[in-house]
């Protein structure tokens, strides 16, 4: 086929140069030009149709494999590359052709042949293991693919690029926590920003109340102006960066003022929070964890039993006699008081349980380090909670939290005299158990 549109391409030149030279000898002078002029169009309009159309280079796909983690001397991951280059128009041969990340990326030489780089029309080239690096301070950020044509026409260079996607899943702002809950209610997060302090950064805020946030978390107190502030620290991820989170931009360097226009320790729903540090010159971000704000909730001695029992798997024991003359053995809650009567674990110096009463943190700790039978331990530099001295009547059992190391989620003051939570019960029988 290639051979017979040669031999037509031939035929027709040959027939417009016998045209051409017939013309000359035999037209008048003054219609010469015109003649010239038809016969130089007919030869480009031949040319044109038969001449081989342009490459056409683009990025289809790129894949990410993560290689290294950073180090001391090198703070950067590493990954491989895997690209799919497709040719979309006409045949390439023999073309300097170089791949390249974007900034801070290497460039390289793309090669298949001798002579430089070829691809026919409609075929695809795999170029494997080309190296990315990614700054070790960062959760996430992209790189900016680029396969150039060197010495040849590309006829579309639009498709010449593709992002490719880092994300690394442990948070690179750290230590953030609530510091303060203002006067309307404004809280106040901090975090250590240290890792960023070199360069500028954009921090914003990203709140929500409508969604459920899933993943690893962990038991946290603020306590301040005798208040305790209790909340959950949850792993960042991809998934819930995805999530629709309301935006809240700030510019302060190491501490954030959020307004929500609302108070998240009454409301139903749990408010989630998180910070983001924005490099404005590469456009990698780092994040924080989430923070969980959620209803303060309280319950009484009656309720403490059902919620202890359920929550540590207790098997129901109700057998033997009432010790209690205020729990008849119809009340719903007697077979849970009873289990842990039977257990030993509730103080008998006095046969009256009061139901009705709310249960304080100080009783909750006393219980739940009974029921697990902790040693009792005083620590050397006791006391080591502000507001618990050697007169409180819970002093062993908070020295005891604290040298056990299950005081790491609490500040300075842990506040045994006011009424307990159920993330804080769930949180003792989660360090003990």
């Amino acid at each position: 086929m290639r051979f017979k549109n040669k031999k037509i391409i031939l035929v027709s030149i040959s027939t417009a140069l016998m045209i051409f030279i017939a013309g000359n000898l035999l037209v008048k002078k003054s219609d010469y030009s015109i003649l010239t002029t038809s016969v130089l169009a007919m030869l480009q309009n031949v040319a044109e149709e038969y001449a081989p159309s342009p490459p056409d280079l683009e990025i289809e796909s790129v894949s990410l494999v993560k290689t290294g983690e950073p180090t001391n001397s090198l703070n950067y991951h590493k990954y491989e590359s895997t690209v799919i280059i497709h040719n979309s128009g006409g045949t390439l041969a023999n073309a300097r052709v170089t791949l390249n990340g974007g900034e801070n990326q290497k460039t390289v030489l793309v090669r298949n042949t001798d002579e430089g780089f070829s691809l026919a029309a409609g075929e695809s080239y795999i170029v494997r293991d080309y190296e990315l690096l990614f700054d070790g301070d960062y959760n996430g950020g992209s790189a900016e693919m680029n396969i150039n044509v060197i010495d040849k026409v590309d006829i579309d260079l639009s498709n010449n690029f593709y992002t490719a996607e880092f994300y690394e899943y442990s948070p690179k702002i750290t230590g953030i926590t609530l510091e303060e809950v203002l006067e309307d209610g404004t809280l106040v997060l901090g975090f250590d920003n240290s890792k960023f302090l070199d360069k500028r950064h954009a921090y914003e805020v990203y709140s929500v109340n409508a969604i459920n946030i899933d993943g690893d978390r962990r038991f946290v107190e603020t306590s301040f102006d005798e208040e305790v502030y209790q909340y959950f620290r949850i792993k960042n991820s991809l998934d819930t960066l995805n999530e629709d989170f309301d935006f809240v931009a700030t510019t302060e360097l190491d501490s954030h003022f959020v307004e929500l226009g609302y108070d998240p320790f009454v409301e139903s729903d749990a408010t989630y929070v998180y910070i983001k540090a924005i490099n404005p010159q590469s456009g990698y971000y780092a994040i924080s964890n989430v923070l969980a704000f959620s209803k303060r909730d309280s319950f009484t001695r009656g309720e403490f039993a059902k919620i202890f029992v359920d929550y540590a798997g207790t098997t129901i024991n109700d057998s033997g006699f009432s010790y209690f003359i205020d729990i008849p053995e119809d009340d719903e809650n007697y077979s849970y008081i009873q289990t842990l009567y039977n257990k030993g674990v509730l103080n008998t110096t006095r046969n009256s349980y009061r139901p009705s009463a709310i249960m304080t943190r100080g009783e909750v700790l006393e219980t739940v380090i009974n029921y697990y039978d902790v040693d009792l331990k005083i620590g050397k530099g006791a006391p080591h909670f502000e507001d618990v001295d050697e007169d409180n009547q819970y002093f062993t059992y908070a020295e005891t939290l604290y040298v056990t190391g299950g005081a790491s989620a609490f500040s300075e003051y842990i506040t045994l005299s006011k009424p307990a939570s159920t993330s804080y019960l769930r949180h003792l029988i989660n360090e003990y158990s």
